[in-house]
């Protein structure tokens, strides 16, 4: 364990620093916000693995997503964040992994959102949705089931919905906040 470093840094320098989370270790960051200046306590922990079991993890409802300035309300969806890693702009994780339940006939409406996403599916059958970002209509519609993934480019227009009136489909969800991503299939 490293003792607690602080450092001074202006608001400029937080927006501009890389996101690095190195290999083996995990940093928490306490801000302190002082006139134009904020203070940083860092302190660094070398941590060598964490398991865990996704049952332990709290599954939290999502009531309802924004998309174009309004909410429209998600249907029997639950998520639990498995992990997640740093903070882009907007307050998302710069990575997370999440595992999505959608309970009978559950529906996750058209949104978007900045950062990528690749979904891989572990039960149930979905109807996934693409829709053109200029006028929302639909343009693509594909049904995933197990074994079957998804990719999401950022700001993409996209929905779900289990297909099943009867019993629940899960799918895990890894986002990533990339300034500029290339897909390289395979």
């Amino acid at each position: 364990m490293t003792i607690p470093a602080v450092e001074i840094i202006t608001k400029r320098d937080i927006l501009e620093r890389p996101f690095d989370p190195g290999p083996h270790y995990v940093e928490v960051w306490l801000f302190c916000i002082c006139l134009s200046e904020i203070y940083v306590f860092t302190k660094t922990e070398e941590i060598t693995m964490i398991a865990m079991n996704s049952a332990d993890v709290e599954n939290v409802q999502v009531g309802s997503v924004p998309y174009r300035g309004k909410s429209s309300d998600a249907k029997q969806v639950g998520v639990r964040w498995l992990s997640k890693v740093g903070q882009d702009a907007e307050g998302s994780p710069a990575y997370g992994l999440r595992l999505f339940t959608v309970g009978p006939a559950g529906e996750i409406p058209i949104h978007n959102h900045a950062y990528v996403q690749t979904m891989y599916f572990i039960s149930g059958k979905f109807e996934c949705w693409a829709f053109d970002p200029d006028t929302d209509k639909m343009v693509d519609k594909r049904i995933c089931g197990p074994g079957d993934m998804v990719y999401i480019p950022s700001q993409e227009p996209h929905g779900m919905r289990n297909l099943s009136e009867t019993e629940s489909g899960e799918f895990l969800c890894c986002i990533c906040t990339l300034e500029a991503s290339t897909v390289c299939p395979g």
